[in-house]
């Protein structure tokens, strides 16, 4: 079984205060961005595509999806995950003993890690579980495929933050 965490090509920043988050289109970059992940889509072979809600993640699977015959099953739990709280804080540089001292939040959002990191090896779980001997593609969001990896690797929430998903890239998990 693959397992590949592909992250939607580049968003059009511009008018995301007009359509919302959800709603926001692929760029004209984004587009040509996805041209060339199809070529690389198409190496892969994959036998089945999940997408998120949001339409930055639908568009850049439908391509690909509509030129292989394949259907797009759009599952909600591949939707981005709101970091805010988590990216304010500077981690790094000191140790987990300083962090806990000087971060008042830093026990609550470690928490809030491993919950997260929960429920991303659930979701995985459940696509092998459905998937058995596949080549699957998940279309979604950067910090979703940042806590799923980070889940696997079980890393604590400086792991998260020191990894870094680019833009109409995959990530595969075997």
């Amino acid at each position: 079984t693959r397992i590949h965490l592909i992250r939607h090509c580049h968003p059009d920043y511009a008018i995301k205060h007009l359509v919302g988050d959800e709603k926001m289109p692929l760029s004209d970059l984004g587009k040509k961005q996805r041209k060339l992940l199809n070529k690389k889509l198409e190496q892969i072979q994959l036998d089945k595509i999940y997408v998120s809600e949001l339409l930055r993640s639908r568009q850049t699977a439908e391509d690909f999806a509509k030129k292989k015959k394949k259907k797009c099953f759009t599952d909600k739990r591949l939707n981005e995950i709101d970091w805010t709280e988590w990216y304010k804080i500077k981690y790094f540089r000191m140790s987990e003993k300083t962090r806990m001292k000087k971060i008042k939040e830093y026990k609550t959002l470690d928490k809030e890690m491993h919950k997260l990191h929960d429920k991303s090896r659930r979701l995985l779980a459940d696509i092998y579980k459905k998937n058995k001997g596949k080549k699957i593609g998940l279309f979604c969001h950067g910090n979703l495929i940042r806590s799923m990896v980070t889940s696997v690797l079980n890393t604590d929430i400086i792991g998260f933050l020191s990894m870094e998903i680019y833009q109409s890239s995959v990530t595969k998990l075997v």
